[in-house]
């Protein structure tokens, strides 16, 4: 039986030339659907492969998303998960903000969670989008803009890390109290399931040998040092990053918690890692290497006990996460392989840290 995903995109390939090319995102949801977000000549065009075929999905006609009444079709669309979540850009009057729609009952929790990031951001650090409302009944966040560049990673992006430790150090130390819940290394792994039950209904598995990576890492989480908890973003790498005039700007923070503060660095390191395969953002594997050096050095953690494994331990964790992520995106699939084995040598490095 051919993997869902090919047959998703040979379906495709008769709305898009060279769609394996094009794809930029591959999600797949509980029900099994294949979610395809394609980047080509028309612009972005999104996608949803189930039992009914392929059809093609625009957020003004999602009844899932209550902000869909409003939009017209003309808007830009920065980001768009269907029957999940909307980032777009509305003009009124000639004001630009930027809207995040969220399905319905979950801007509440996004809004909670952005206002204590906005707390956080109030002891220096980053900087962090201003909120200016919440449209209960749109479900919706209303942000003002940020203007700025993506943060650099070739040898001159080198500077702009080591402010990015030191921004990430102030984060997360400023204390939230009981307002979010903690994330450790058991909710790490649930993450890890749920995107290998995402490979497995699209590709058939995952990469060949993650499933004993997968196990080795389990065993470790058992055995790492306590974790020093402060406030983590979760989905902390360079593309939630803006270089602006007044220092670096963190981006969406729908899945702030308390964690272990080696965790959003880890998230970032891998990262860099992979753009420096991919070439991306200036990224070669010696300015990717910098980059990764100059983040540690900003964050100051070298000499706090028990850091570097538990770095190394949500490093592994990270990899696994992004060997299962790009082998559902075509066009980075080839890179899978390597991303599995940095994971293997991050387990490696446990058993000679430990």
């Amino acid at each position: 039986m051919r993997p869902l995903l090919d047959v998703a995109l040979d379906e495709l390939a008769l709305f898009v030339p060279e769609p394996r090319a094009g794809v930029e995102r591959v999600d797949v949801d509980d029900q099994g659907a294949v979610h395809l977000t394609h980047v080509g000549r028309e612009g972005t065009r999104w996608f949803t492969f189930d039992d009914r075929g392929l059809l093609e999905r625009h957020p003004k006609d999602d009844d899932a998303l209550p902000i869909a009444r409003r939009l017209q079709g003309g808007e830009t669309i920065f980001t768009y998960r269907p029957g999940r979540r909307v980032v777009v850009e509305q003009r009124t009057r000639g004001e630009r903000r930027i809207a995040k729609g969220y399905r319905r009952k979950r801007s509440r929790e996004a809004l909670r969670r952005h206002q204590v990031a906005e707390g956080a951001s109030r002891r220096g650090g980053f900087r962090i989008a201003r909120l200016l409302v919440h449209h209960r009944d749109e479900e919706a966040l209303v942000f003002e803009p940020i203007e700025g560049h993506p943060l650099w990673l070739d040898g001159e992006g080198v500077e702009g890390c080591f402010r990015l430790g030191k921004a990430l150090a102030h984060f997360q130390t400023t204390y939230v109290g009981d307002a979010l819940d903690v994330f450790g290394p058991e909710q790490e792994l649930a993450v890890l399931e749920r995107w290998r039950e995402k490979a497995e209904r699209a590709l058939g598995g995952p990469p060949q040998g993650w499933l004993a990576a997968r196990d080795r890492v389990r065993e470790v989480a058992g055995e790492l040092p306590e974790p020093r908890i402060g406030l983590v973003h979760r989905d902390f790498h360079d593309g939630q990053c803006i270089e602006t005039p007044d220092g670096i700007a963190l981006l969406d923070f729908d899945q702030l918690a308390r964690g272990d503060v080696a965790l959003d660095p880890a998230n970032f390191l891998a990262h860099l890692s992979l753009r420096g395969m991919q070439g991306e953002s200036g990224a070669d594997e010696s300015s990717a290497h910098a980059c990764g050096e100059a983040l540690l050095a900003g964050l100051d953690r070298q000499d706090e006990e028990g850091f570097w494994i538990r770095l190394r331990f949500y490093e592994a964790t990270t990899f696994l996460r992004l060997a299962l992520l790009y082998s559902l995106r075509p066009r980075w699939a080839e890179h899978a392989p390597t991303l599995l084995r940095l994971g293997e040598r991050c387990l490696d490095d446990l058993v000679r840290i430990g």
